[in-house]
């Protein structure tokens, strides 16, 4: 089965959860144009469009209409009017913006501001940037991405000669002002990137654009296209296809569920399969990607076990019970299972401090001695916390060595210190 009849046949409508990330993002790429139309229809006006340029008193300076605007009391009629009074501006205004936020500005990010810095990024983005590089201000990085966000859109080559690559703010906001100008030569810009953190993130930032605008499919299309790249080096083309499988998870989960299990385990795919889990985690998933795992019987059993344990984690993070009680059942089944392990340490964790004696019977899972009996030595230094008699009881008759039973009897809990009881507080890792 091809990638594209898998895609098809997996495909369904993207969870809520999905939705709202693919939302969030397209909300932050026109963050600007929303918030001005946003001010503006509160307050009963209408946004500028077109040649419908608001009238002002072209005989007043911009700083002296600048001070009069400040003098509104009501923050929101000010901010509105704010916005208005910039969308009558044009490119010979562009210095006066500059000297207002040179020698007035206020070093904190009141959305006054943040208007006039979106203002001359429009009109002079390279002035902009000038100044944006020398702020003082712990915002610095983020004014310096508002600014090459506009300007990449316009002319990205220009942004990126301006300002490179260094800042996370400023890579993803190079990515996606590039991507939205339709300027060619993105996906060669950040494939051609060197494969540090830095440039993992610029694949990241442009798979992400990419499934917002083409979906799952799109995402897919571009990984595939990399794969028999001579001329690219092997850990470049398998990047991509982690950020890909991410990226389309944000698109649409069952799609990148679809493309993991044809090519996770093939030679691009190294810990592809993880980093989709741990992806699925964080978009509030984490059953979903166990019970995918679960069924995962042909996969590479150590990356199915070190994901299975993202999943889990996440899902025991979302709703405790009911990932412990599909643990338990599940128990039974994978208990001699290799994958299962990482799971079942992390499910043995929680049990011990919820009720050190549950997870006795998780002792099973273990093959090699030393792994059981340090587990054993952890439950009941927090049993002994809990329940001193039970656990002395216990501990008389246990498989321990007498060597094992002077460690768990030692005073002190499971993250040391001294043995003072404490409630059976949340315990999800």
């Amino acid at each position: 089965m091809s990638t594209q009849e898998a895609l098809m046949v997996n495909t369904s409508p993207p969870a809520p959860s999905i939705e709202n990330h693919r939302l969030a993002g397209r909300l932050r790429a026109v963050c600007w144009r929303f918030i001005l139309i946003l001010i503006l229809t509160l307050t009963g006006c209408s946004p500028v469009e077109g040649d419908s340029i608001a009238e002002r008193d072209v005989g007043v300076a911009v700083g002296e209409h600048w001070a009069g605007l400040l003098e509104i009391e009501d923050s929101l009629e000010r901010t509105a009017a704010i916005a208005q009074f910039m969308t009558t501006l044009g490119a010979a205004d562009a210095a006066a913006i500059g000297e207002i936020l040179t020698t007035r500005y206020r070093r904190h990010r009141s959305i006054d501001d943040l208007i006039l810095w979106n203002a001359w990024s429009r009109l002079d983005p390279e002035a902009a940037m000038a100044r944006a590089l020398v702020v003082g201000s712990p915002m610095a990085e983020s004014l310096r991405a508002d600014v090459i966000l506009e300007w990449a859109s316009s002319d990205p080559h220009a942004a990126l000669a301006a300002v490179g690559t260094k800042e996370p703010a400023v890579r993803r906001a190079l990515v996606r002002g590039w991507y939205e100008s339709g300027v060619p030569g993105l996906s060669e810009f950040v494939i051609g990137s060197d494969p540090s953190r830095a440039g993992q993130q610029l694949l990241a930032n442009y798979a992400e654009e990419l499934g917002a605008d083409k979906g799952a499919q799109g995402v897919a299309d571009w990984v595939d296209s990399m794969r028999d790249r001579t001329d690219l080096e092997p850990v470049i083309i398998t990047h991509v296809h982690r950020k890909g499988v991410m990226a389309m998870a944000s698109a649409d989960v069952e799609a990148a569920i679809a493309y993991c299990d044809l090519h996770c385990d093939e030679p691009y795919g190294d810990s592809m399969r993880s980093r989709l889990a741990d992806r699925l985690g964080l978009l509030g998933l984490g059953e979903r990607a166990v019970r995918w795992l679960e069924g995962a019987v042909d996969a590479n059993q150590v990356d199915r076990g070190r994901s299975a344990r993202l999943a889990f984690r996440a899902w025991l993070r979302a709703d405790r019970d009911d990932a412990l009680g599909w643990a338990d059942e599940a128990l039974a089944k994978y208990g001699d299972q290799s994958w299962f392990l990482p799971l079942a340490r992390m499910a043995i964790s929680v049990h011990t401090r919820r009720e050190p004696e549950s997870a006795l019977d998780w002792m099973g899972v273990f093959t090699d001695a030393q792994d059981r009996e340090d587990a054993l030595i952890r439950i009941v230094r927090r049993w002994l916390e809990l329940d001193e008699k039970a656990a002395e009881l216990w501990l008389e008759t246990s498989p321990l060595s007498r060597e094992a039973r002077a460690k768990a009897s030692t005073p002190q809990s499971i993250r040391g210190g001294s043995r003072t009881p404490r409630p059976a507080s949340d315990p999800t890792p």
